[in-house]
């Protein structure tokens, strides 16, 4: 009876109340209102599981470039991330060591898994060669080799100066080939840097050889070029000439070049044969025809008798044609 009389008494105490106080209340039972509907709806709609399972995660390996095929694969193209471990496949590579030094099998797009798949490991160096190319190596120094600025990847031309010595005090070079591909920079291919412990004592070593001590680079060429190439080095020496990253174009025109150097002379039993200089002959001396002179007179020239003759001149001869 108590409880039913203040519920009788509360609309004259709200009568008396202060707006301010009455929207105070107010406000203070719509949060007790909606906190209950939250917790009843909460309750229907959330299904209650017996022995649910977290997601779990784990590590994978992506890459953190694009990553072209054919391409040895360092440690600052890759990165690991946390994924729900259902949408992990079973040959995916969860520690960067494990694809570190590896090719690409195929084009690896930024933020993809690497997995075993897209790896190739066993073809080593000759995975980077393109098909139907064959992989020559060269000598190069400072001066040949663009100061030692080529990496791999780069693009050249090969010029050849010969050190033949029938072109004694003269200077004679021609163009090889042009727009070849530089696989290697000594035992460095792909613009790996210290990715394993042979890798980083090769660079240490490069980085410690004298200057002009020879290096090599490696290209990649056409069947048809590799004896060109190996028969070029036998006759003189072999220069780089870097291209740029965006040629206007692939190739161009190169004549040989011939160049005789100033102040040198051959000693002479080391001169070449030359072609004996004909003497300048004068020319045969023209003879118009055999021309008949009739002589006139009636005299004939000779002495056996009268009658008449005629005088003949052939070039520088004269004879006498008796005539009956």
């Amino acid at each position: 009876m108590k409880l039913l009389d203040k519920f009788k008494a509360l609309p004259e105490k709200l009568a008396v109340m202060s707006p301010r106080k009455l929207v105070f209340l107010a406000f203070i039972l719509s949060v007790i209102v909606a906190s209950i509907i939250y917790i009843i709806l909460t309750g229907f709609l959330t299904p209650r599981q017996e022995g649910a399972v977290v997601p779990q995660y784990q590590n994978v390996v992506v890459a953190a470039v694009d990553i072209p095929e054919r391409t040895r694969i360092t440690k600052d193209m890759l990165k690991t991330i946390n994924v729900p471990k259902d949408v992990v496949s079973q040959d995916a590579v969860h520690t960067i060591g494990d694809a570190v030094g590896k090719a690409a099998a195929v084009r690896i797009m930024k933020e993809d898994i690497i997995t075993g798949q897209k790896l190739t490991g066993g073809n080593g160096f000759s995975g980077t060669i393109p098909d139907n190319m064959r992989a020559i190596t060269i000598p190069i120094n400072d001066l040949t080799g663009v100061a030692g600025l080529v990496k791999p990847g780069d693009y050249v031309d090969i010029f050849m100066i010969s050190t033949n010595k029938a072109y004694k005090n003269a200077v004679y070079g021609k163009l090889i080939l042009q727009n070849v591909l530089l696989l290697a920079v000594n035992t460095s291919f792909n613009n790996v840097q210290g990715t394993d412990a042979k890798d980083a004592k090769d660079n240490k070593d490069k980085q410690q050889q004298p200057a002009g001590k020879l290096g090599m680079v490696t290209i990649a060429v056409q069947p048809s070029d590799v004896m060109r190439v190996q028969g070029a080095l036998q006759e003189g020496i072999l220069y780089l000439a870097l291209r740029p990253d965006l040629p206007s174009e692939s190739y161009t025109v190169v004549p040989d070049y011939f160049q005789y150097m100033a102040g040198g002379q051959e000693e002479p039993k080391q001169q070449q044969p030359s072609q004996p200089v004909q003497p300048a002959t004068a020319p045969m001396p023209y003879y118009p025809p055999a021309q008949a002179q009739v002589i006139s007179n009636g005299s004939s020239g000779y002495s056996d008798g009268g009658g008449r003759g005629i005088e003949v001149i052939r070039g520088n001869s004269v004879s006498q044609v008796r005539v009956q």
